[in-house]
């Protein structure tokens, strides 16, 4: 007999299976206990009797996926993250990785990263229509946009407008 360690949820289910086996609890009312189909408590059930708690267990449990990146690189990886790259976001370490140094190369490296991001976490929207309406040619935006004043800064760094004095903080600029 092996040994097998479970994780939490695995051993929870154990329990329940313990109880199913034991006839304490009908097939419905353990699958609803697990979060799953009566179906698949009834495999769960099947492969327990064959092979014990050992069926509980992920199957893939302890293997490398077939898609992950070599081990050498995932440490070189996190080595220049916490080293050379210390502080960046991981927009900009994916293109110091992809040895973007200009913006036309970080441009590059964003045009193929963006795509895949979207693909991966994209959602559709609600309305496929676009919400923006063109703008009318003959429009100032400047004007709709801006208010432009002239304020005069009093000797207390305040500005008065519209009946409220607005205090200016010390800066550049400012008077002290």
């Amino acid at each position: 007999m092996e040994n097998v360690t479970l994780t939490p949820k695995e051993q929870s289910r154990l329990r329940v299976i313990n109880s199913l086996a034991a006839e304490h609890m009908t097939l419905d009312q353990a699958a609803e206990l697990m979060g799953i189909t009566s179906r698949h408590a009834g495999r769960i059930l099947a492969t327990y009797g064959e092979h014990g708690a050992a069926a509980l267990a992920h199957g893939h449990r302890g293997r490398r996926p077939v898609k992950a990146t070599p081990e050498a690189l995932d440490a070189e990886v996190v080595h220049l993250a916490r080293t050379r790259y210390a502080g960046v976001n991981h927009t900009h370490l994916a293109e110091r990785l992809a040895g973007a140094t200009t913006l036309e190369q970080a441009q590059g490296v964003l045009d193929g990263f963006v795509p895949r991001f979207n693909r991966r976490f994209g959602v559709p929207p609600q309305c496929s229509e676009p919400t923006s309406r063109p703008l009318d040619p003959e429009l100032c935006v400047e004007q709709v946009l801006c208010f432009k004043h002239r304020w005069k800064v009093g000797r207390d760094n305040t500005v008065r407008f519209q009946l409220r004095a607005l205090q200016l903080l010390p800066g550049a600029g400012t008077p002290q």
